[in-house]
């Protein structure tokens, strides 16, 4: 089988993919820079799992849960064979059915199986067949991999206690036997107890790694959204500042400067915070002082630290389309996020706020719930309800009925798996909870921003309830690390606990 480099990328390479035609196809100028930019982002060494150092072609053995997360995880393993086992098809045919962004890549991988065995006859299917990838994907160079069927029947191992009728050991026993065939395999999974077990008897494991693509060091995320500067910084300013409205503008020259992006914070010691509002150079940029005081008198919302004002500055602006608050329980991240949107709607900025989460394990129980929409998600949804009660209180609404009726009128909670198809405009979405959905969700949820909505992220990667994502995976921490560097975004990780002195120890210490 011909070899291009040895999967440098293991465990879903997102670099060079496929282009959608066969091998004799002539890439295009867009998918030749698609396919360098995607290598340059590849996977940092430090979150594979397997060595890499070969020349031989590996055998990809994909769980359940790997399709299930992304379809296109089929054709993100470049010359390297991908084996699908017949327990996985099984458990496939399963989860086929329903609304869930799960069941939709079901239908997705299966028609994409469909119609790579179009035309084939039995042999064909049995020596493997070339992943080509269907038009929709833009994927770097051709695919020289193959895909295989392993409908063998699993056997006890001689030396491995490993009971037929779980799932799991059914495809590591395919697994272990292939390995016995003299072929090199991997097992893909995001489950973390079927990788150990996996690497117990012997076999590589990897988890899935394409979506983690342009991971940077760090548990949460290393990318708070502000930078402290030396005391000595106001001596790099490029000329006089300007003024207006209350706002000063500076220009800096700074070798500091050189992994700041724009919509991140300088904090200088001794002096106002700054916003980071364009970028001229590698080390250039033009920052202004905090605006929006006006909105600050007005919500009656006192920042409790420099990382809550930023947030806020973050929120008030109208001009961000998108916003992301991670930090710890209790930081504040619902509050701010629902202060700043009661007024930015009573200012007629937006017509509505629409409150969405990821509701791990939730998605059967709701349908047998009685009542309206709002109704089955109220029990997810007492967050929400605690700080609007708090934010009505502060501006004396709490016992003006009529006042607190209309706004809540106002405020709409919508289930995530239901948004699909939607263009939202002129509305605040809030969505919570984004640690615990996969990137592919996430997305369904952000191209739903229609004109003149902003779309606002909230999590804590240190409260993953979903067993197949980790910190490095989950939604939350790829959505900031690959669009942070964007001019219409904002970031900033709330890193002190503000809602009671127990609750932050408790966070810390238990």
């Amino acid at each position: 089988m011909p070899h291009t480099n040895g999967m440098k990328n293991p465990g879903g390479s997102p670099r060079g993919k496929g282009n959608g035609k066969p091998p004799h196809h002539k890439v295009s100028k867009r998918q030749t820079q698609a396919e360098s930019w995607h290598t340059k982002q590849s996977i940092p060494a430090k979150f594979r799992r397997i060595s890499v150092d070969t020349k031989s072609v590996i055998t990809y053995v994909l769980d359940t849960n790997v399709i299930m997360s992304a379809w296109d995880s089929l054709f993100k393993f470049e010359e390297h064979d991908v084996c699908i086992v017949s327990q996985v098809l099984e458990e496939l045919d399963t989860h086929k059915k329903g609304h869930t962004p799960e069941a939709w890549n079901v239908r997705q991988a299966i028609r994409a199986i469909g119609t790579l065995l179009e035309g084939k006859s039995t042999q064909d299917i049995q020596k493997g067949v070339q992943l080509v990838p269907p038009s929709e994907l833009i994927n770097g160079k051709p695919h020289t991999g193959t895909l295989h069927f392993d409908f063998t029947k699993p056997v006890a191992h001689k030396e491995f206690d490993l009971d037929l009728n779980h799932p799991d050991n059914r495809i590591i026993l395919i697994c272990l036997a292939l390995k016995e065939e003299g072929k090199r395999v991997v097992l893909v999974s995001n489950d973390g107890s079927c990788r150990i077990k996996a690497s117990v008897v012997g076999l590589d494991a990897e988890e899935y790694l394409s979506d983690t693509v342009g991971l940077v060091e760090g548990e949460e995320d290393l990318t708070p959204g502000f930078h402290t500067m030396p005391s000595d910084f106001f001596d790099s300013n490029v000329g006089n500042p300007e003024s207006a409205k209350g706002v000063s503008q500076y220009t800096f020259e700074h070798p500091d400067l050189a992994k700041v992006t724009c919509n991140e914070f300088l904090l200088i010691p001794e002096q106002e915070p700054l916003r980071v509002i364009s970028k001229n150079s590698t080390t250039n940029v033009v920052a202004q002082t905090f605006s929006h005081h006006s909105d600050l008198k007005e919500i009656n919302v006192v920042p409790r630290n420099i990382e809550q004002a930023i947030a806020l500055q973050l929120l008030l602006d109208i001009n961000l389309p998108a916003v992301s608050l991670a930090g710890k329980a209790g930081s504040g991240k619902t509050f701010l996020t629902l202060a700043a949107g009661l007024h930015l709607l009573r200012r007629g900025v937006y017509k509505r706020i629409i409150f969405t989460r990821s509701m791990f394990g939730s998605d059967e129980d709701i349908g047998f719930l009685p009542g309206t929409e709002e109704e089955k998600l109220a029990p997810w949804m007492g967050g929400l309800y605690d700080n609007l009660e708090s934010l009505l209180e502060l501006r004396g609404e709490g016992e003006q009925n009529a006042s607190d009726e209309a706004i809540r009128k106002l405020i709409q909670i919508k289930a995530l798996n239901f948004m699909k198809g939607r263009s939202i405009a002129n509305t605040l979405i809030i969505v919570d909870e984004t640690q615990d959905l996969t990137v592919k969700k996430l997305k369904m949820i952000s191209t739903r921003v229609g004109m003149d909505s902003k779309i606002v992220f909230l999590g804590n990667v240190a409260q993953i309830d979903d067993p197949y994502l980790t910190e490095h995976t989950c939604g939350l921490s790829v959505y900031i690390r690959t669009l942070r560097t964007a001019m219409i975004t904002g970031h900033v990780t709330l890193q002190s606990g503000e809602r009671s002195a127990f609750a932050t120890l408790a966070e810390e210490r238990l």
